[in-house]
């Protein structure tokens, strides 16, 4: 498979979107090219001035048109230079130095590709040898020029648009000429493209394409510095342009690589289970405080010695990444894991397969101290239970956020699932179930730490008073917003 070919194959109907690519043309898409000439021996770059309104009106402009139906790419460029300023570049060294979504500032104007040809000539005279009548109708004048030359044009309203939207543009040409067809092109092509997109809300294209691609190559994010000149192969460009276009249609990165850090570790998800936060941390960090006041009661590395046994749930568990984080800060403070019993629920046989996973993945040989079990809050501990379970700790980040935000969410393209998010119109339907049952499995002295977040964290600490609990606190994340609510049955 032909460099070329990559976006070609990537932007075929079936990958694409109803909103990505042009309106105008329903058979096909609409394909704009841009086909740069280098000159080698000085690396200037060769642009002539449009006296009338061939492409978006007159200004400097390397040469520019749309791909006809069925035409590949690189053939389109060739003809372009060909047809418009009379070059013959067929034996030129060719590269797609990356392909760009122009998405216009106005709403009703349709988004088109722009793949962006660089073609290298060993020389090329100062003069060209311009088309007569190409040069009486539509060519002014040509020259070579550096980059800056183009950008200090570019700025002063002489070449191409000055519009915002062509800033990414620009950004991204200069750092795919200095290292055409490598890493350090391609993330960022990758970061241009989700700075520009109309789907995606993301505050993080550089992030993003640097996620995607170290996933892809197999790598570290950090590992790209060390690598920034390297060649990408076709297969690689392709899976990367693949998961960059799911990203740009609102896939959260995580989801696409399968895999999301928290606390200390990396843990595996998917849509099947909410993605770990950072704010969530926070919960981690206080359950971590608890276990730690215990410690001296719980006997490190002497089994001859009886000790107590600090007996945890982590409710709604998802990934299982709160439990298992607490879990291991217990390893940390060198607590026996034979006095910690760890139990990980959730409603949902998919999330608790994957959170299953985690803990074997993360945990190794002390995941025998963790069980897991299906159902829903804490019915499967309370149903028929002679005597009742007694847990010192209880943790849970249940669904918290009203329907109404949860729409707004999963309109974002936020694509977690619905039943992890939505706690009802105000958000508390699935606290005030989970409330009492609590109060039932809790120790004398036991204590609940529950994520609520800033709908509803006030309401959840009237719930829990009116419900018998002392000591009851909530505690900010460091967006300030209210994000944990801890209390302590007496």
């Amino acid at each position: 498979m032909e460099l070329w070919d990559i976006f070609d194959r990537v932007r075929q109907p079936q990958n694409r979107t109803a909103v990505r690519g042009s309106t105008i043309d329903k058979k096909d898409y609409h394909l704009i090219i841009h086909a740069w000439v280098r000159r080698k021996s000085d690396g200037r770059l060769l642009v002539s001035k449009r006296v009338d309104h061939i492409f978006w009106g007159g200004y400097w402009q390397p040469t520019g048109g749309s791909v006809k139906a069925g035409e590949p790419s690189r053939s389109a460029a060739l003809r372009e230079l060909r047809e418009e300023l009379g070059i013959k570049a067929d034996d030129a060294q060719s590269t797609l130095l990356f392909s760009y979504r122009f998405v216009p500032p106005e709403p009703e104007n349709p988004s088109f590709f722009l793949d962006c040809w660089l073609f290298d000539f060993d020389d090329i005279s100062q003069k060209l040898e311009i088309i007569p009548l190409l040069q009486k109708e539509e060519v002014a004048d040509a020259k070579w020029c550096t980059l800056e030359e183009i950008l200090a044009l570019w700025k002063s309203g002489k070449f191409m648009p000055f519009e915002t939207t062509w800033q990414p543009y620009f950004e991204v040409l200069q750092k795919c000429l200095q290292k055409p067809g490598t890493v350090f092109a391609l993330k960022a092509w990758g970061a241009a493209e989700l700075k520009t997109t109309k789907t995606t809300k993301t505050t993080t294209p550089e992030l993003d394409a640097a996620l995607l691609l170290s996933h892809v190559l197999g790598c570290t994010k950090n590992d790209l510095l060390l690598r920034a000149s390297d060649k990408v192969s076709a297969e690689e460009t392709l899976a990367f342009a693949k998961l960059l276009y799911r990203r740009a249609d609102g896939m959260p990165v995580a989801y696409l690589t399968g895999r999301k850090d928290f606390w200390k570790s990396t843990f595996e998800v998917s849509p099947a289970v909410l993605i770990p936060k950072p704010d969530t941390e926070l919960l981690v960090e206080l359950a971590a405080k608890l276990v730690e006041a215990r410690a001296h009661t719980l006997t490190a590395h002497s089994p001859d010695t009886q000790s107590e046994t600090l007996n945890i749930a982590d409710i709604c568990t998802g990934s299982g990444c709160i439990g298992i984080s607490v879990f291991q800060e217990a390893l940390d403070l060198h607590i026996n894991p034979v006095n910690i019993k760890f139990v990980l629920s959730d409603i949902s046989e998919d999330a608790l397969g994957i959170a299953q996973r985690n803990t074997r993945a993360i945990l190794g040989e002390d995941a025998e101290n963790i069980s897991f079990v299906q159902g829903d809050l804490l019915e499967p501990f309370l149903a028929g239970a002679k005597p009742p379970p007694h847990f010192d700790i209880i943790l849970s980040n249940p669904p918290y956020v009203p329907s109404s935000v949860t729409d707004g969410l999963l309109q974002d393209g936020r694509s977690e699932p619905r039943f992890a998010l939505d706690g009802g119109k105000d958000g508390l339907d699935i606290i005030r179930r989970l409330i009492p049952q609590v109060w039932q499995a809790l120790n004398k002295n036991g204590i609940l730490l529950i994520e609520t977040g800033e709908y509803n964290a006030a309401q959840t600490a009237e719930l829990l008073k009116d419900s018998g609990f002392i000591e009851i606190k909530t505690f900010n994340d460091l967006g300030g917003q209210p994000r944990v609510t801890q209390a302590k049955k007496p």
